[in-house]
């Protein structure tokens, strides 16, 4: 984007401690952040209260969303992984980034500790599934099942 209200990728390290186990912010986290700041607009009008990102892996796209947003709006993001390096990762990503103040990472499978009490509670729900390359392409029903 060129435009005056660019917001930066926000810094990150994936040190000896973490390289192995998260995957390096690639492609897709950046069209993420692409597709967020396009919307910025929409996103600050719609006033989110709860933010949660499933998949946390580095933490860049909640550390971008909250530099994206927080001038703006005063919110609480939620963070899940199932890898408990990537929770650790989100949280030092956040707080390289000046916005620890209101993240909390989860280590835990997508949403299902949270159910029953967070049904209808979320305002702002991200999922940017990592990428793996698989030999056959799955059919799009097998894909939605799993993340179901």
């Amino acid at each position: 984007m060129t435009s005056n209200n660019y917001t930066p990728t926000p810094s990150y390290s994936l040190g000896s401690s973490y390289s192995s186990s998260i995957y390096d912010p690639s492609n897709d986290t950046f069209l993420m952040m692409d597709v967020l700041e396009e919307h910025k607009n929409e996103l600050i009008n719609m006033k989110p209260l709860i933010v949660f990102e499933i998949g946390s892996g580095s933490g860049v796209i909640t550390a971008f969303l909250r530099n994206l947003l927080e001038p703006a709006i005063n919110f609480i993001s939620f963070t899940s992984d199932i890898n408990f390096n990537a929770c650790r990762c989100t949280q030092e990503t956040c707080s390289i980034n000046k916005n620890e103040k209101n993240v909390d990472s989860i280590c835990c499978d997508t949403l299902k500790p949270f159910f029953p009490r967070i049904c209808n509670k979320i305002d702002l729900l991200i999922f940017n599934p990592p990428y793996v390359l698989t030999e056959d392409i799955p059919r799009c029903e097998e894909v939605i099942n799993i993340f179901l």
